[in-house]
């Protein structure tokens, strides 16, 4: 997917390319117009292997009861493979965070940690729904980074 400027997508860990993949995979298979959080999370839970996936992997996320929310979402007649709005600012932030770290990659730990911070209401039901608990994998995902 040439959503990113190839200068971005060069840094991209394989995991997040893989990560990515999966989501674009999820949202074609449900016919969603876009690719949203819940196939982001998605994505990074199927990731085994990254840290992302770890850091996941204790809240014990159930992945069919993710399917069902993201059974729910709204199909369309004819799928493209975009970003939905709040992920383009996740993946933005992702960048800035990678950045800050001074890390010259940029993984799920990145992207998984933009997604915990977003202020974006949708984002934070979808967390909510799924029993992550924001502010302690944020703590966790900020120590492991530093």
């Amino acid at each position: 997917m040439d959503i990113f400027p190839q200068k971005i997508q060069n840094k991209f860990t394989t995991h997040l390319k893989s990560v990515i993949s999966a989501a674009e995979g999820i949202s074609r298979e449900f016919g969603h117009k876009s690719i949203g959080i819940e196939h982001i999370i998605f994505g990074i839970i199927a990731q085994k292997g990254s840290i992302g996936s770890s850091i996941l992997a204790d809240e014990k996320i159930d992945l069919k009861g993710l399917r069902e929310i993201i059974k729910k979402i709204p199909k369309t007649k004819k799928w493209n493979p975009k970003l939905s709005e709040d992920l383009k600012d996740v993946f933005k932030k992702s960048v800035l965070i990678a950045s800050r770290y001074r890390h010259s990659y940029i993984g799920t730990e990145h992207l998984l940690y933009s997604i915990l911070i977003s202020k974006d209401k949708k984002t934070s039901a979808v967390l909510s729904s799924l029993g992550i608990k924001q502010g302690k994998l944020q703590e966790k995902l900020k120590a492991l980074m530093e």
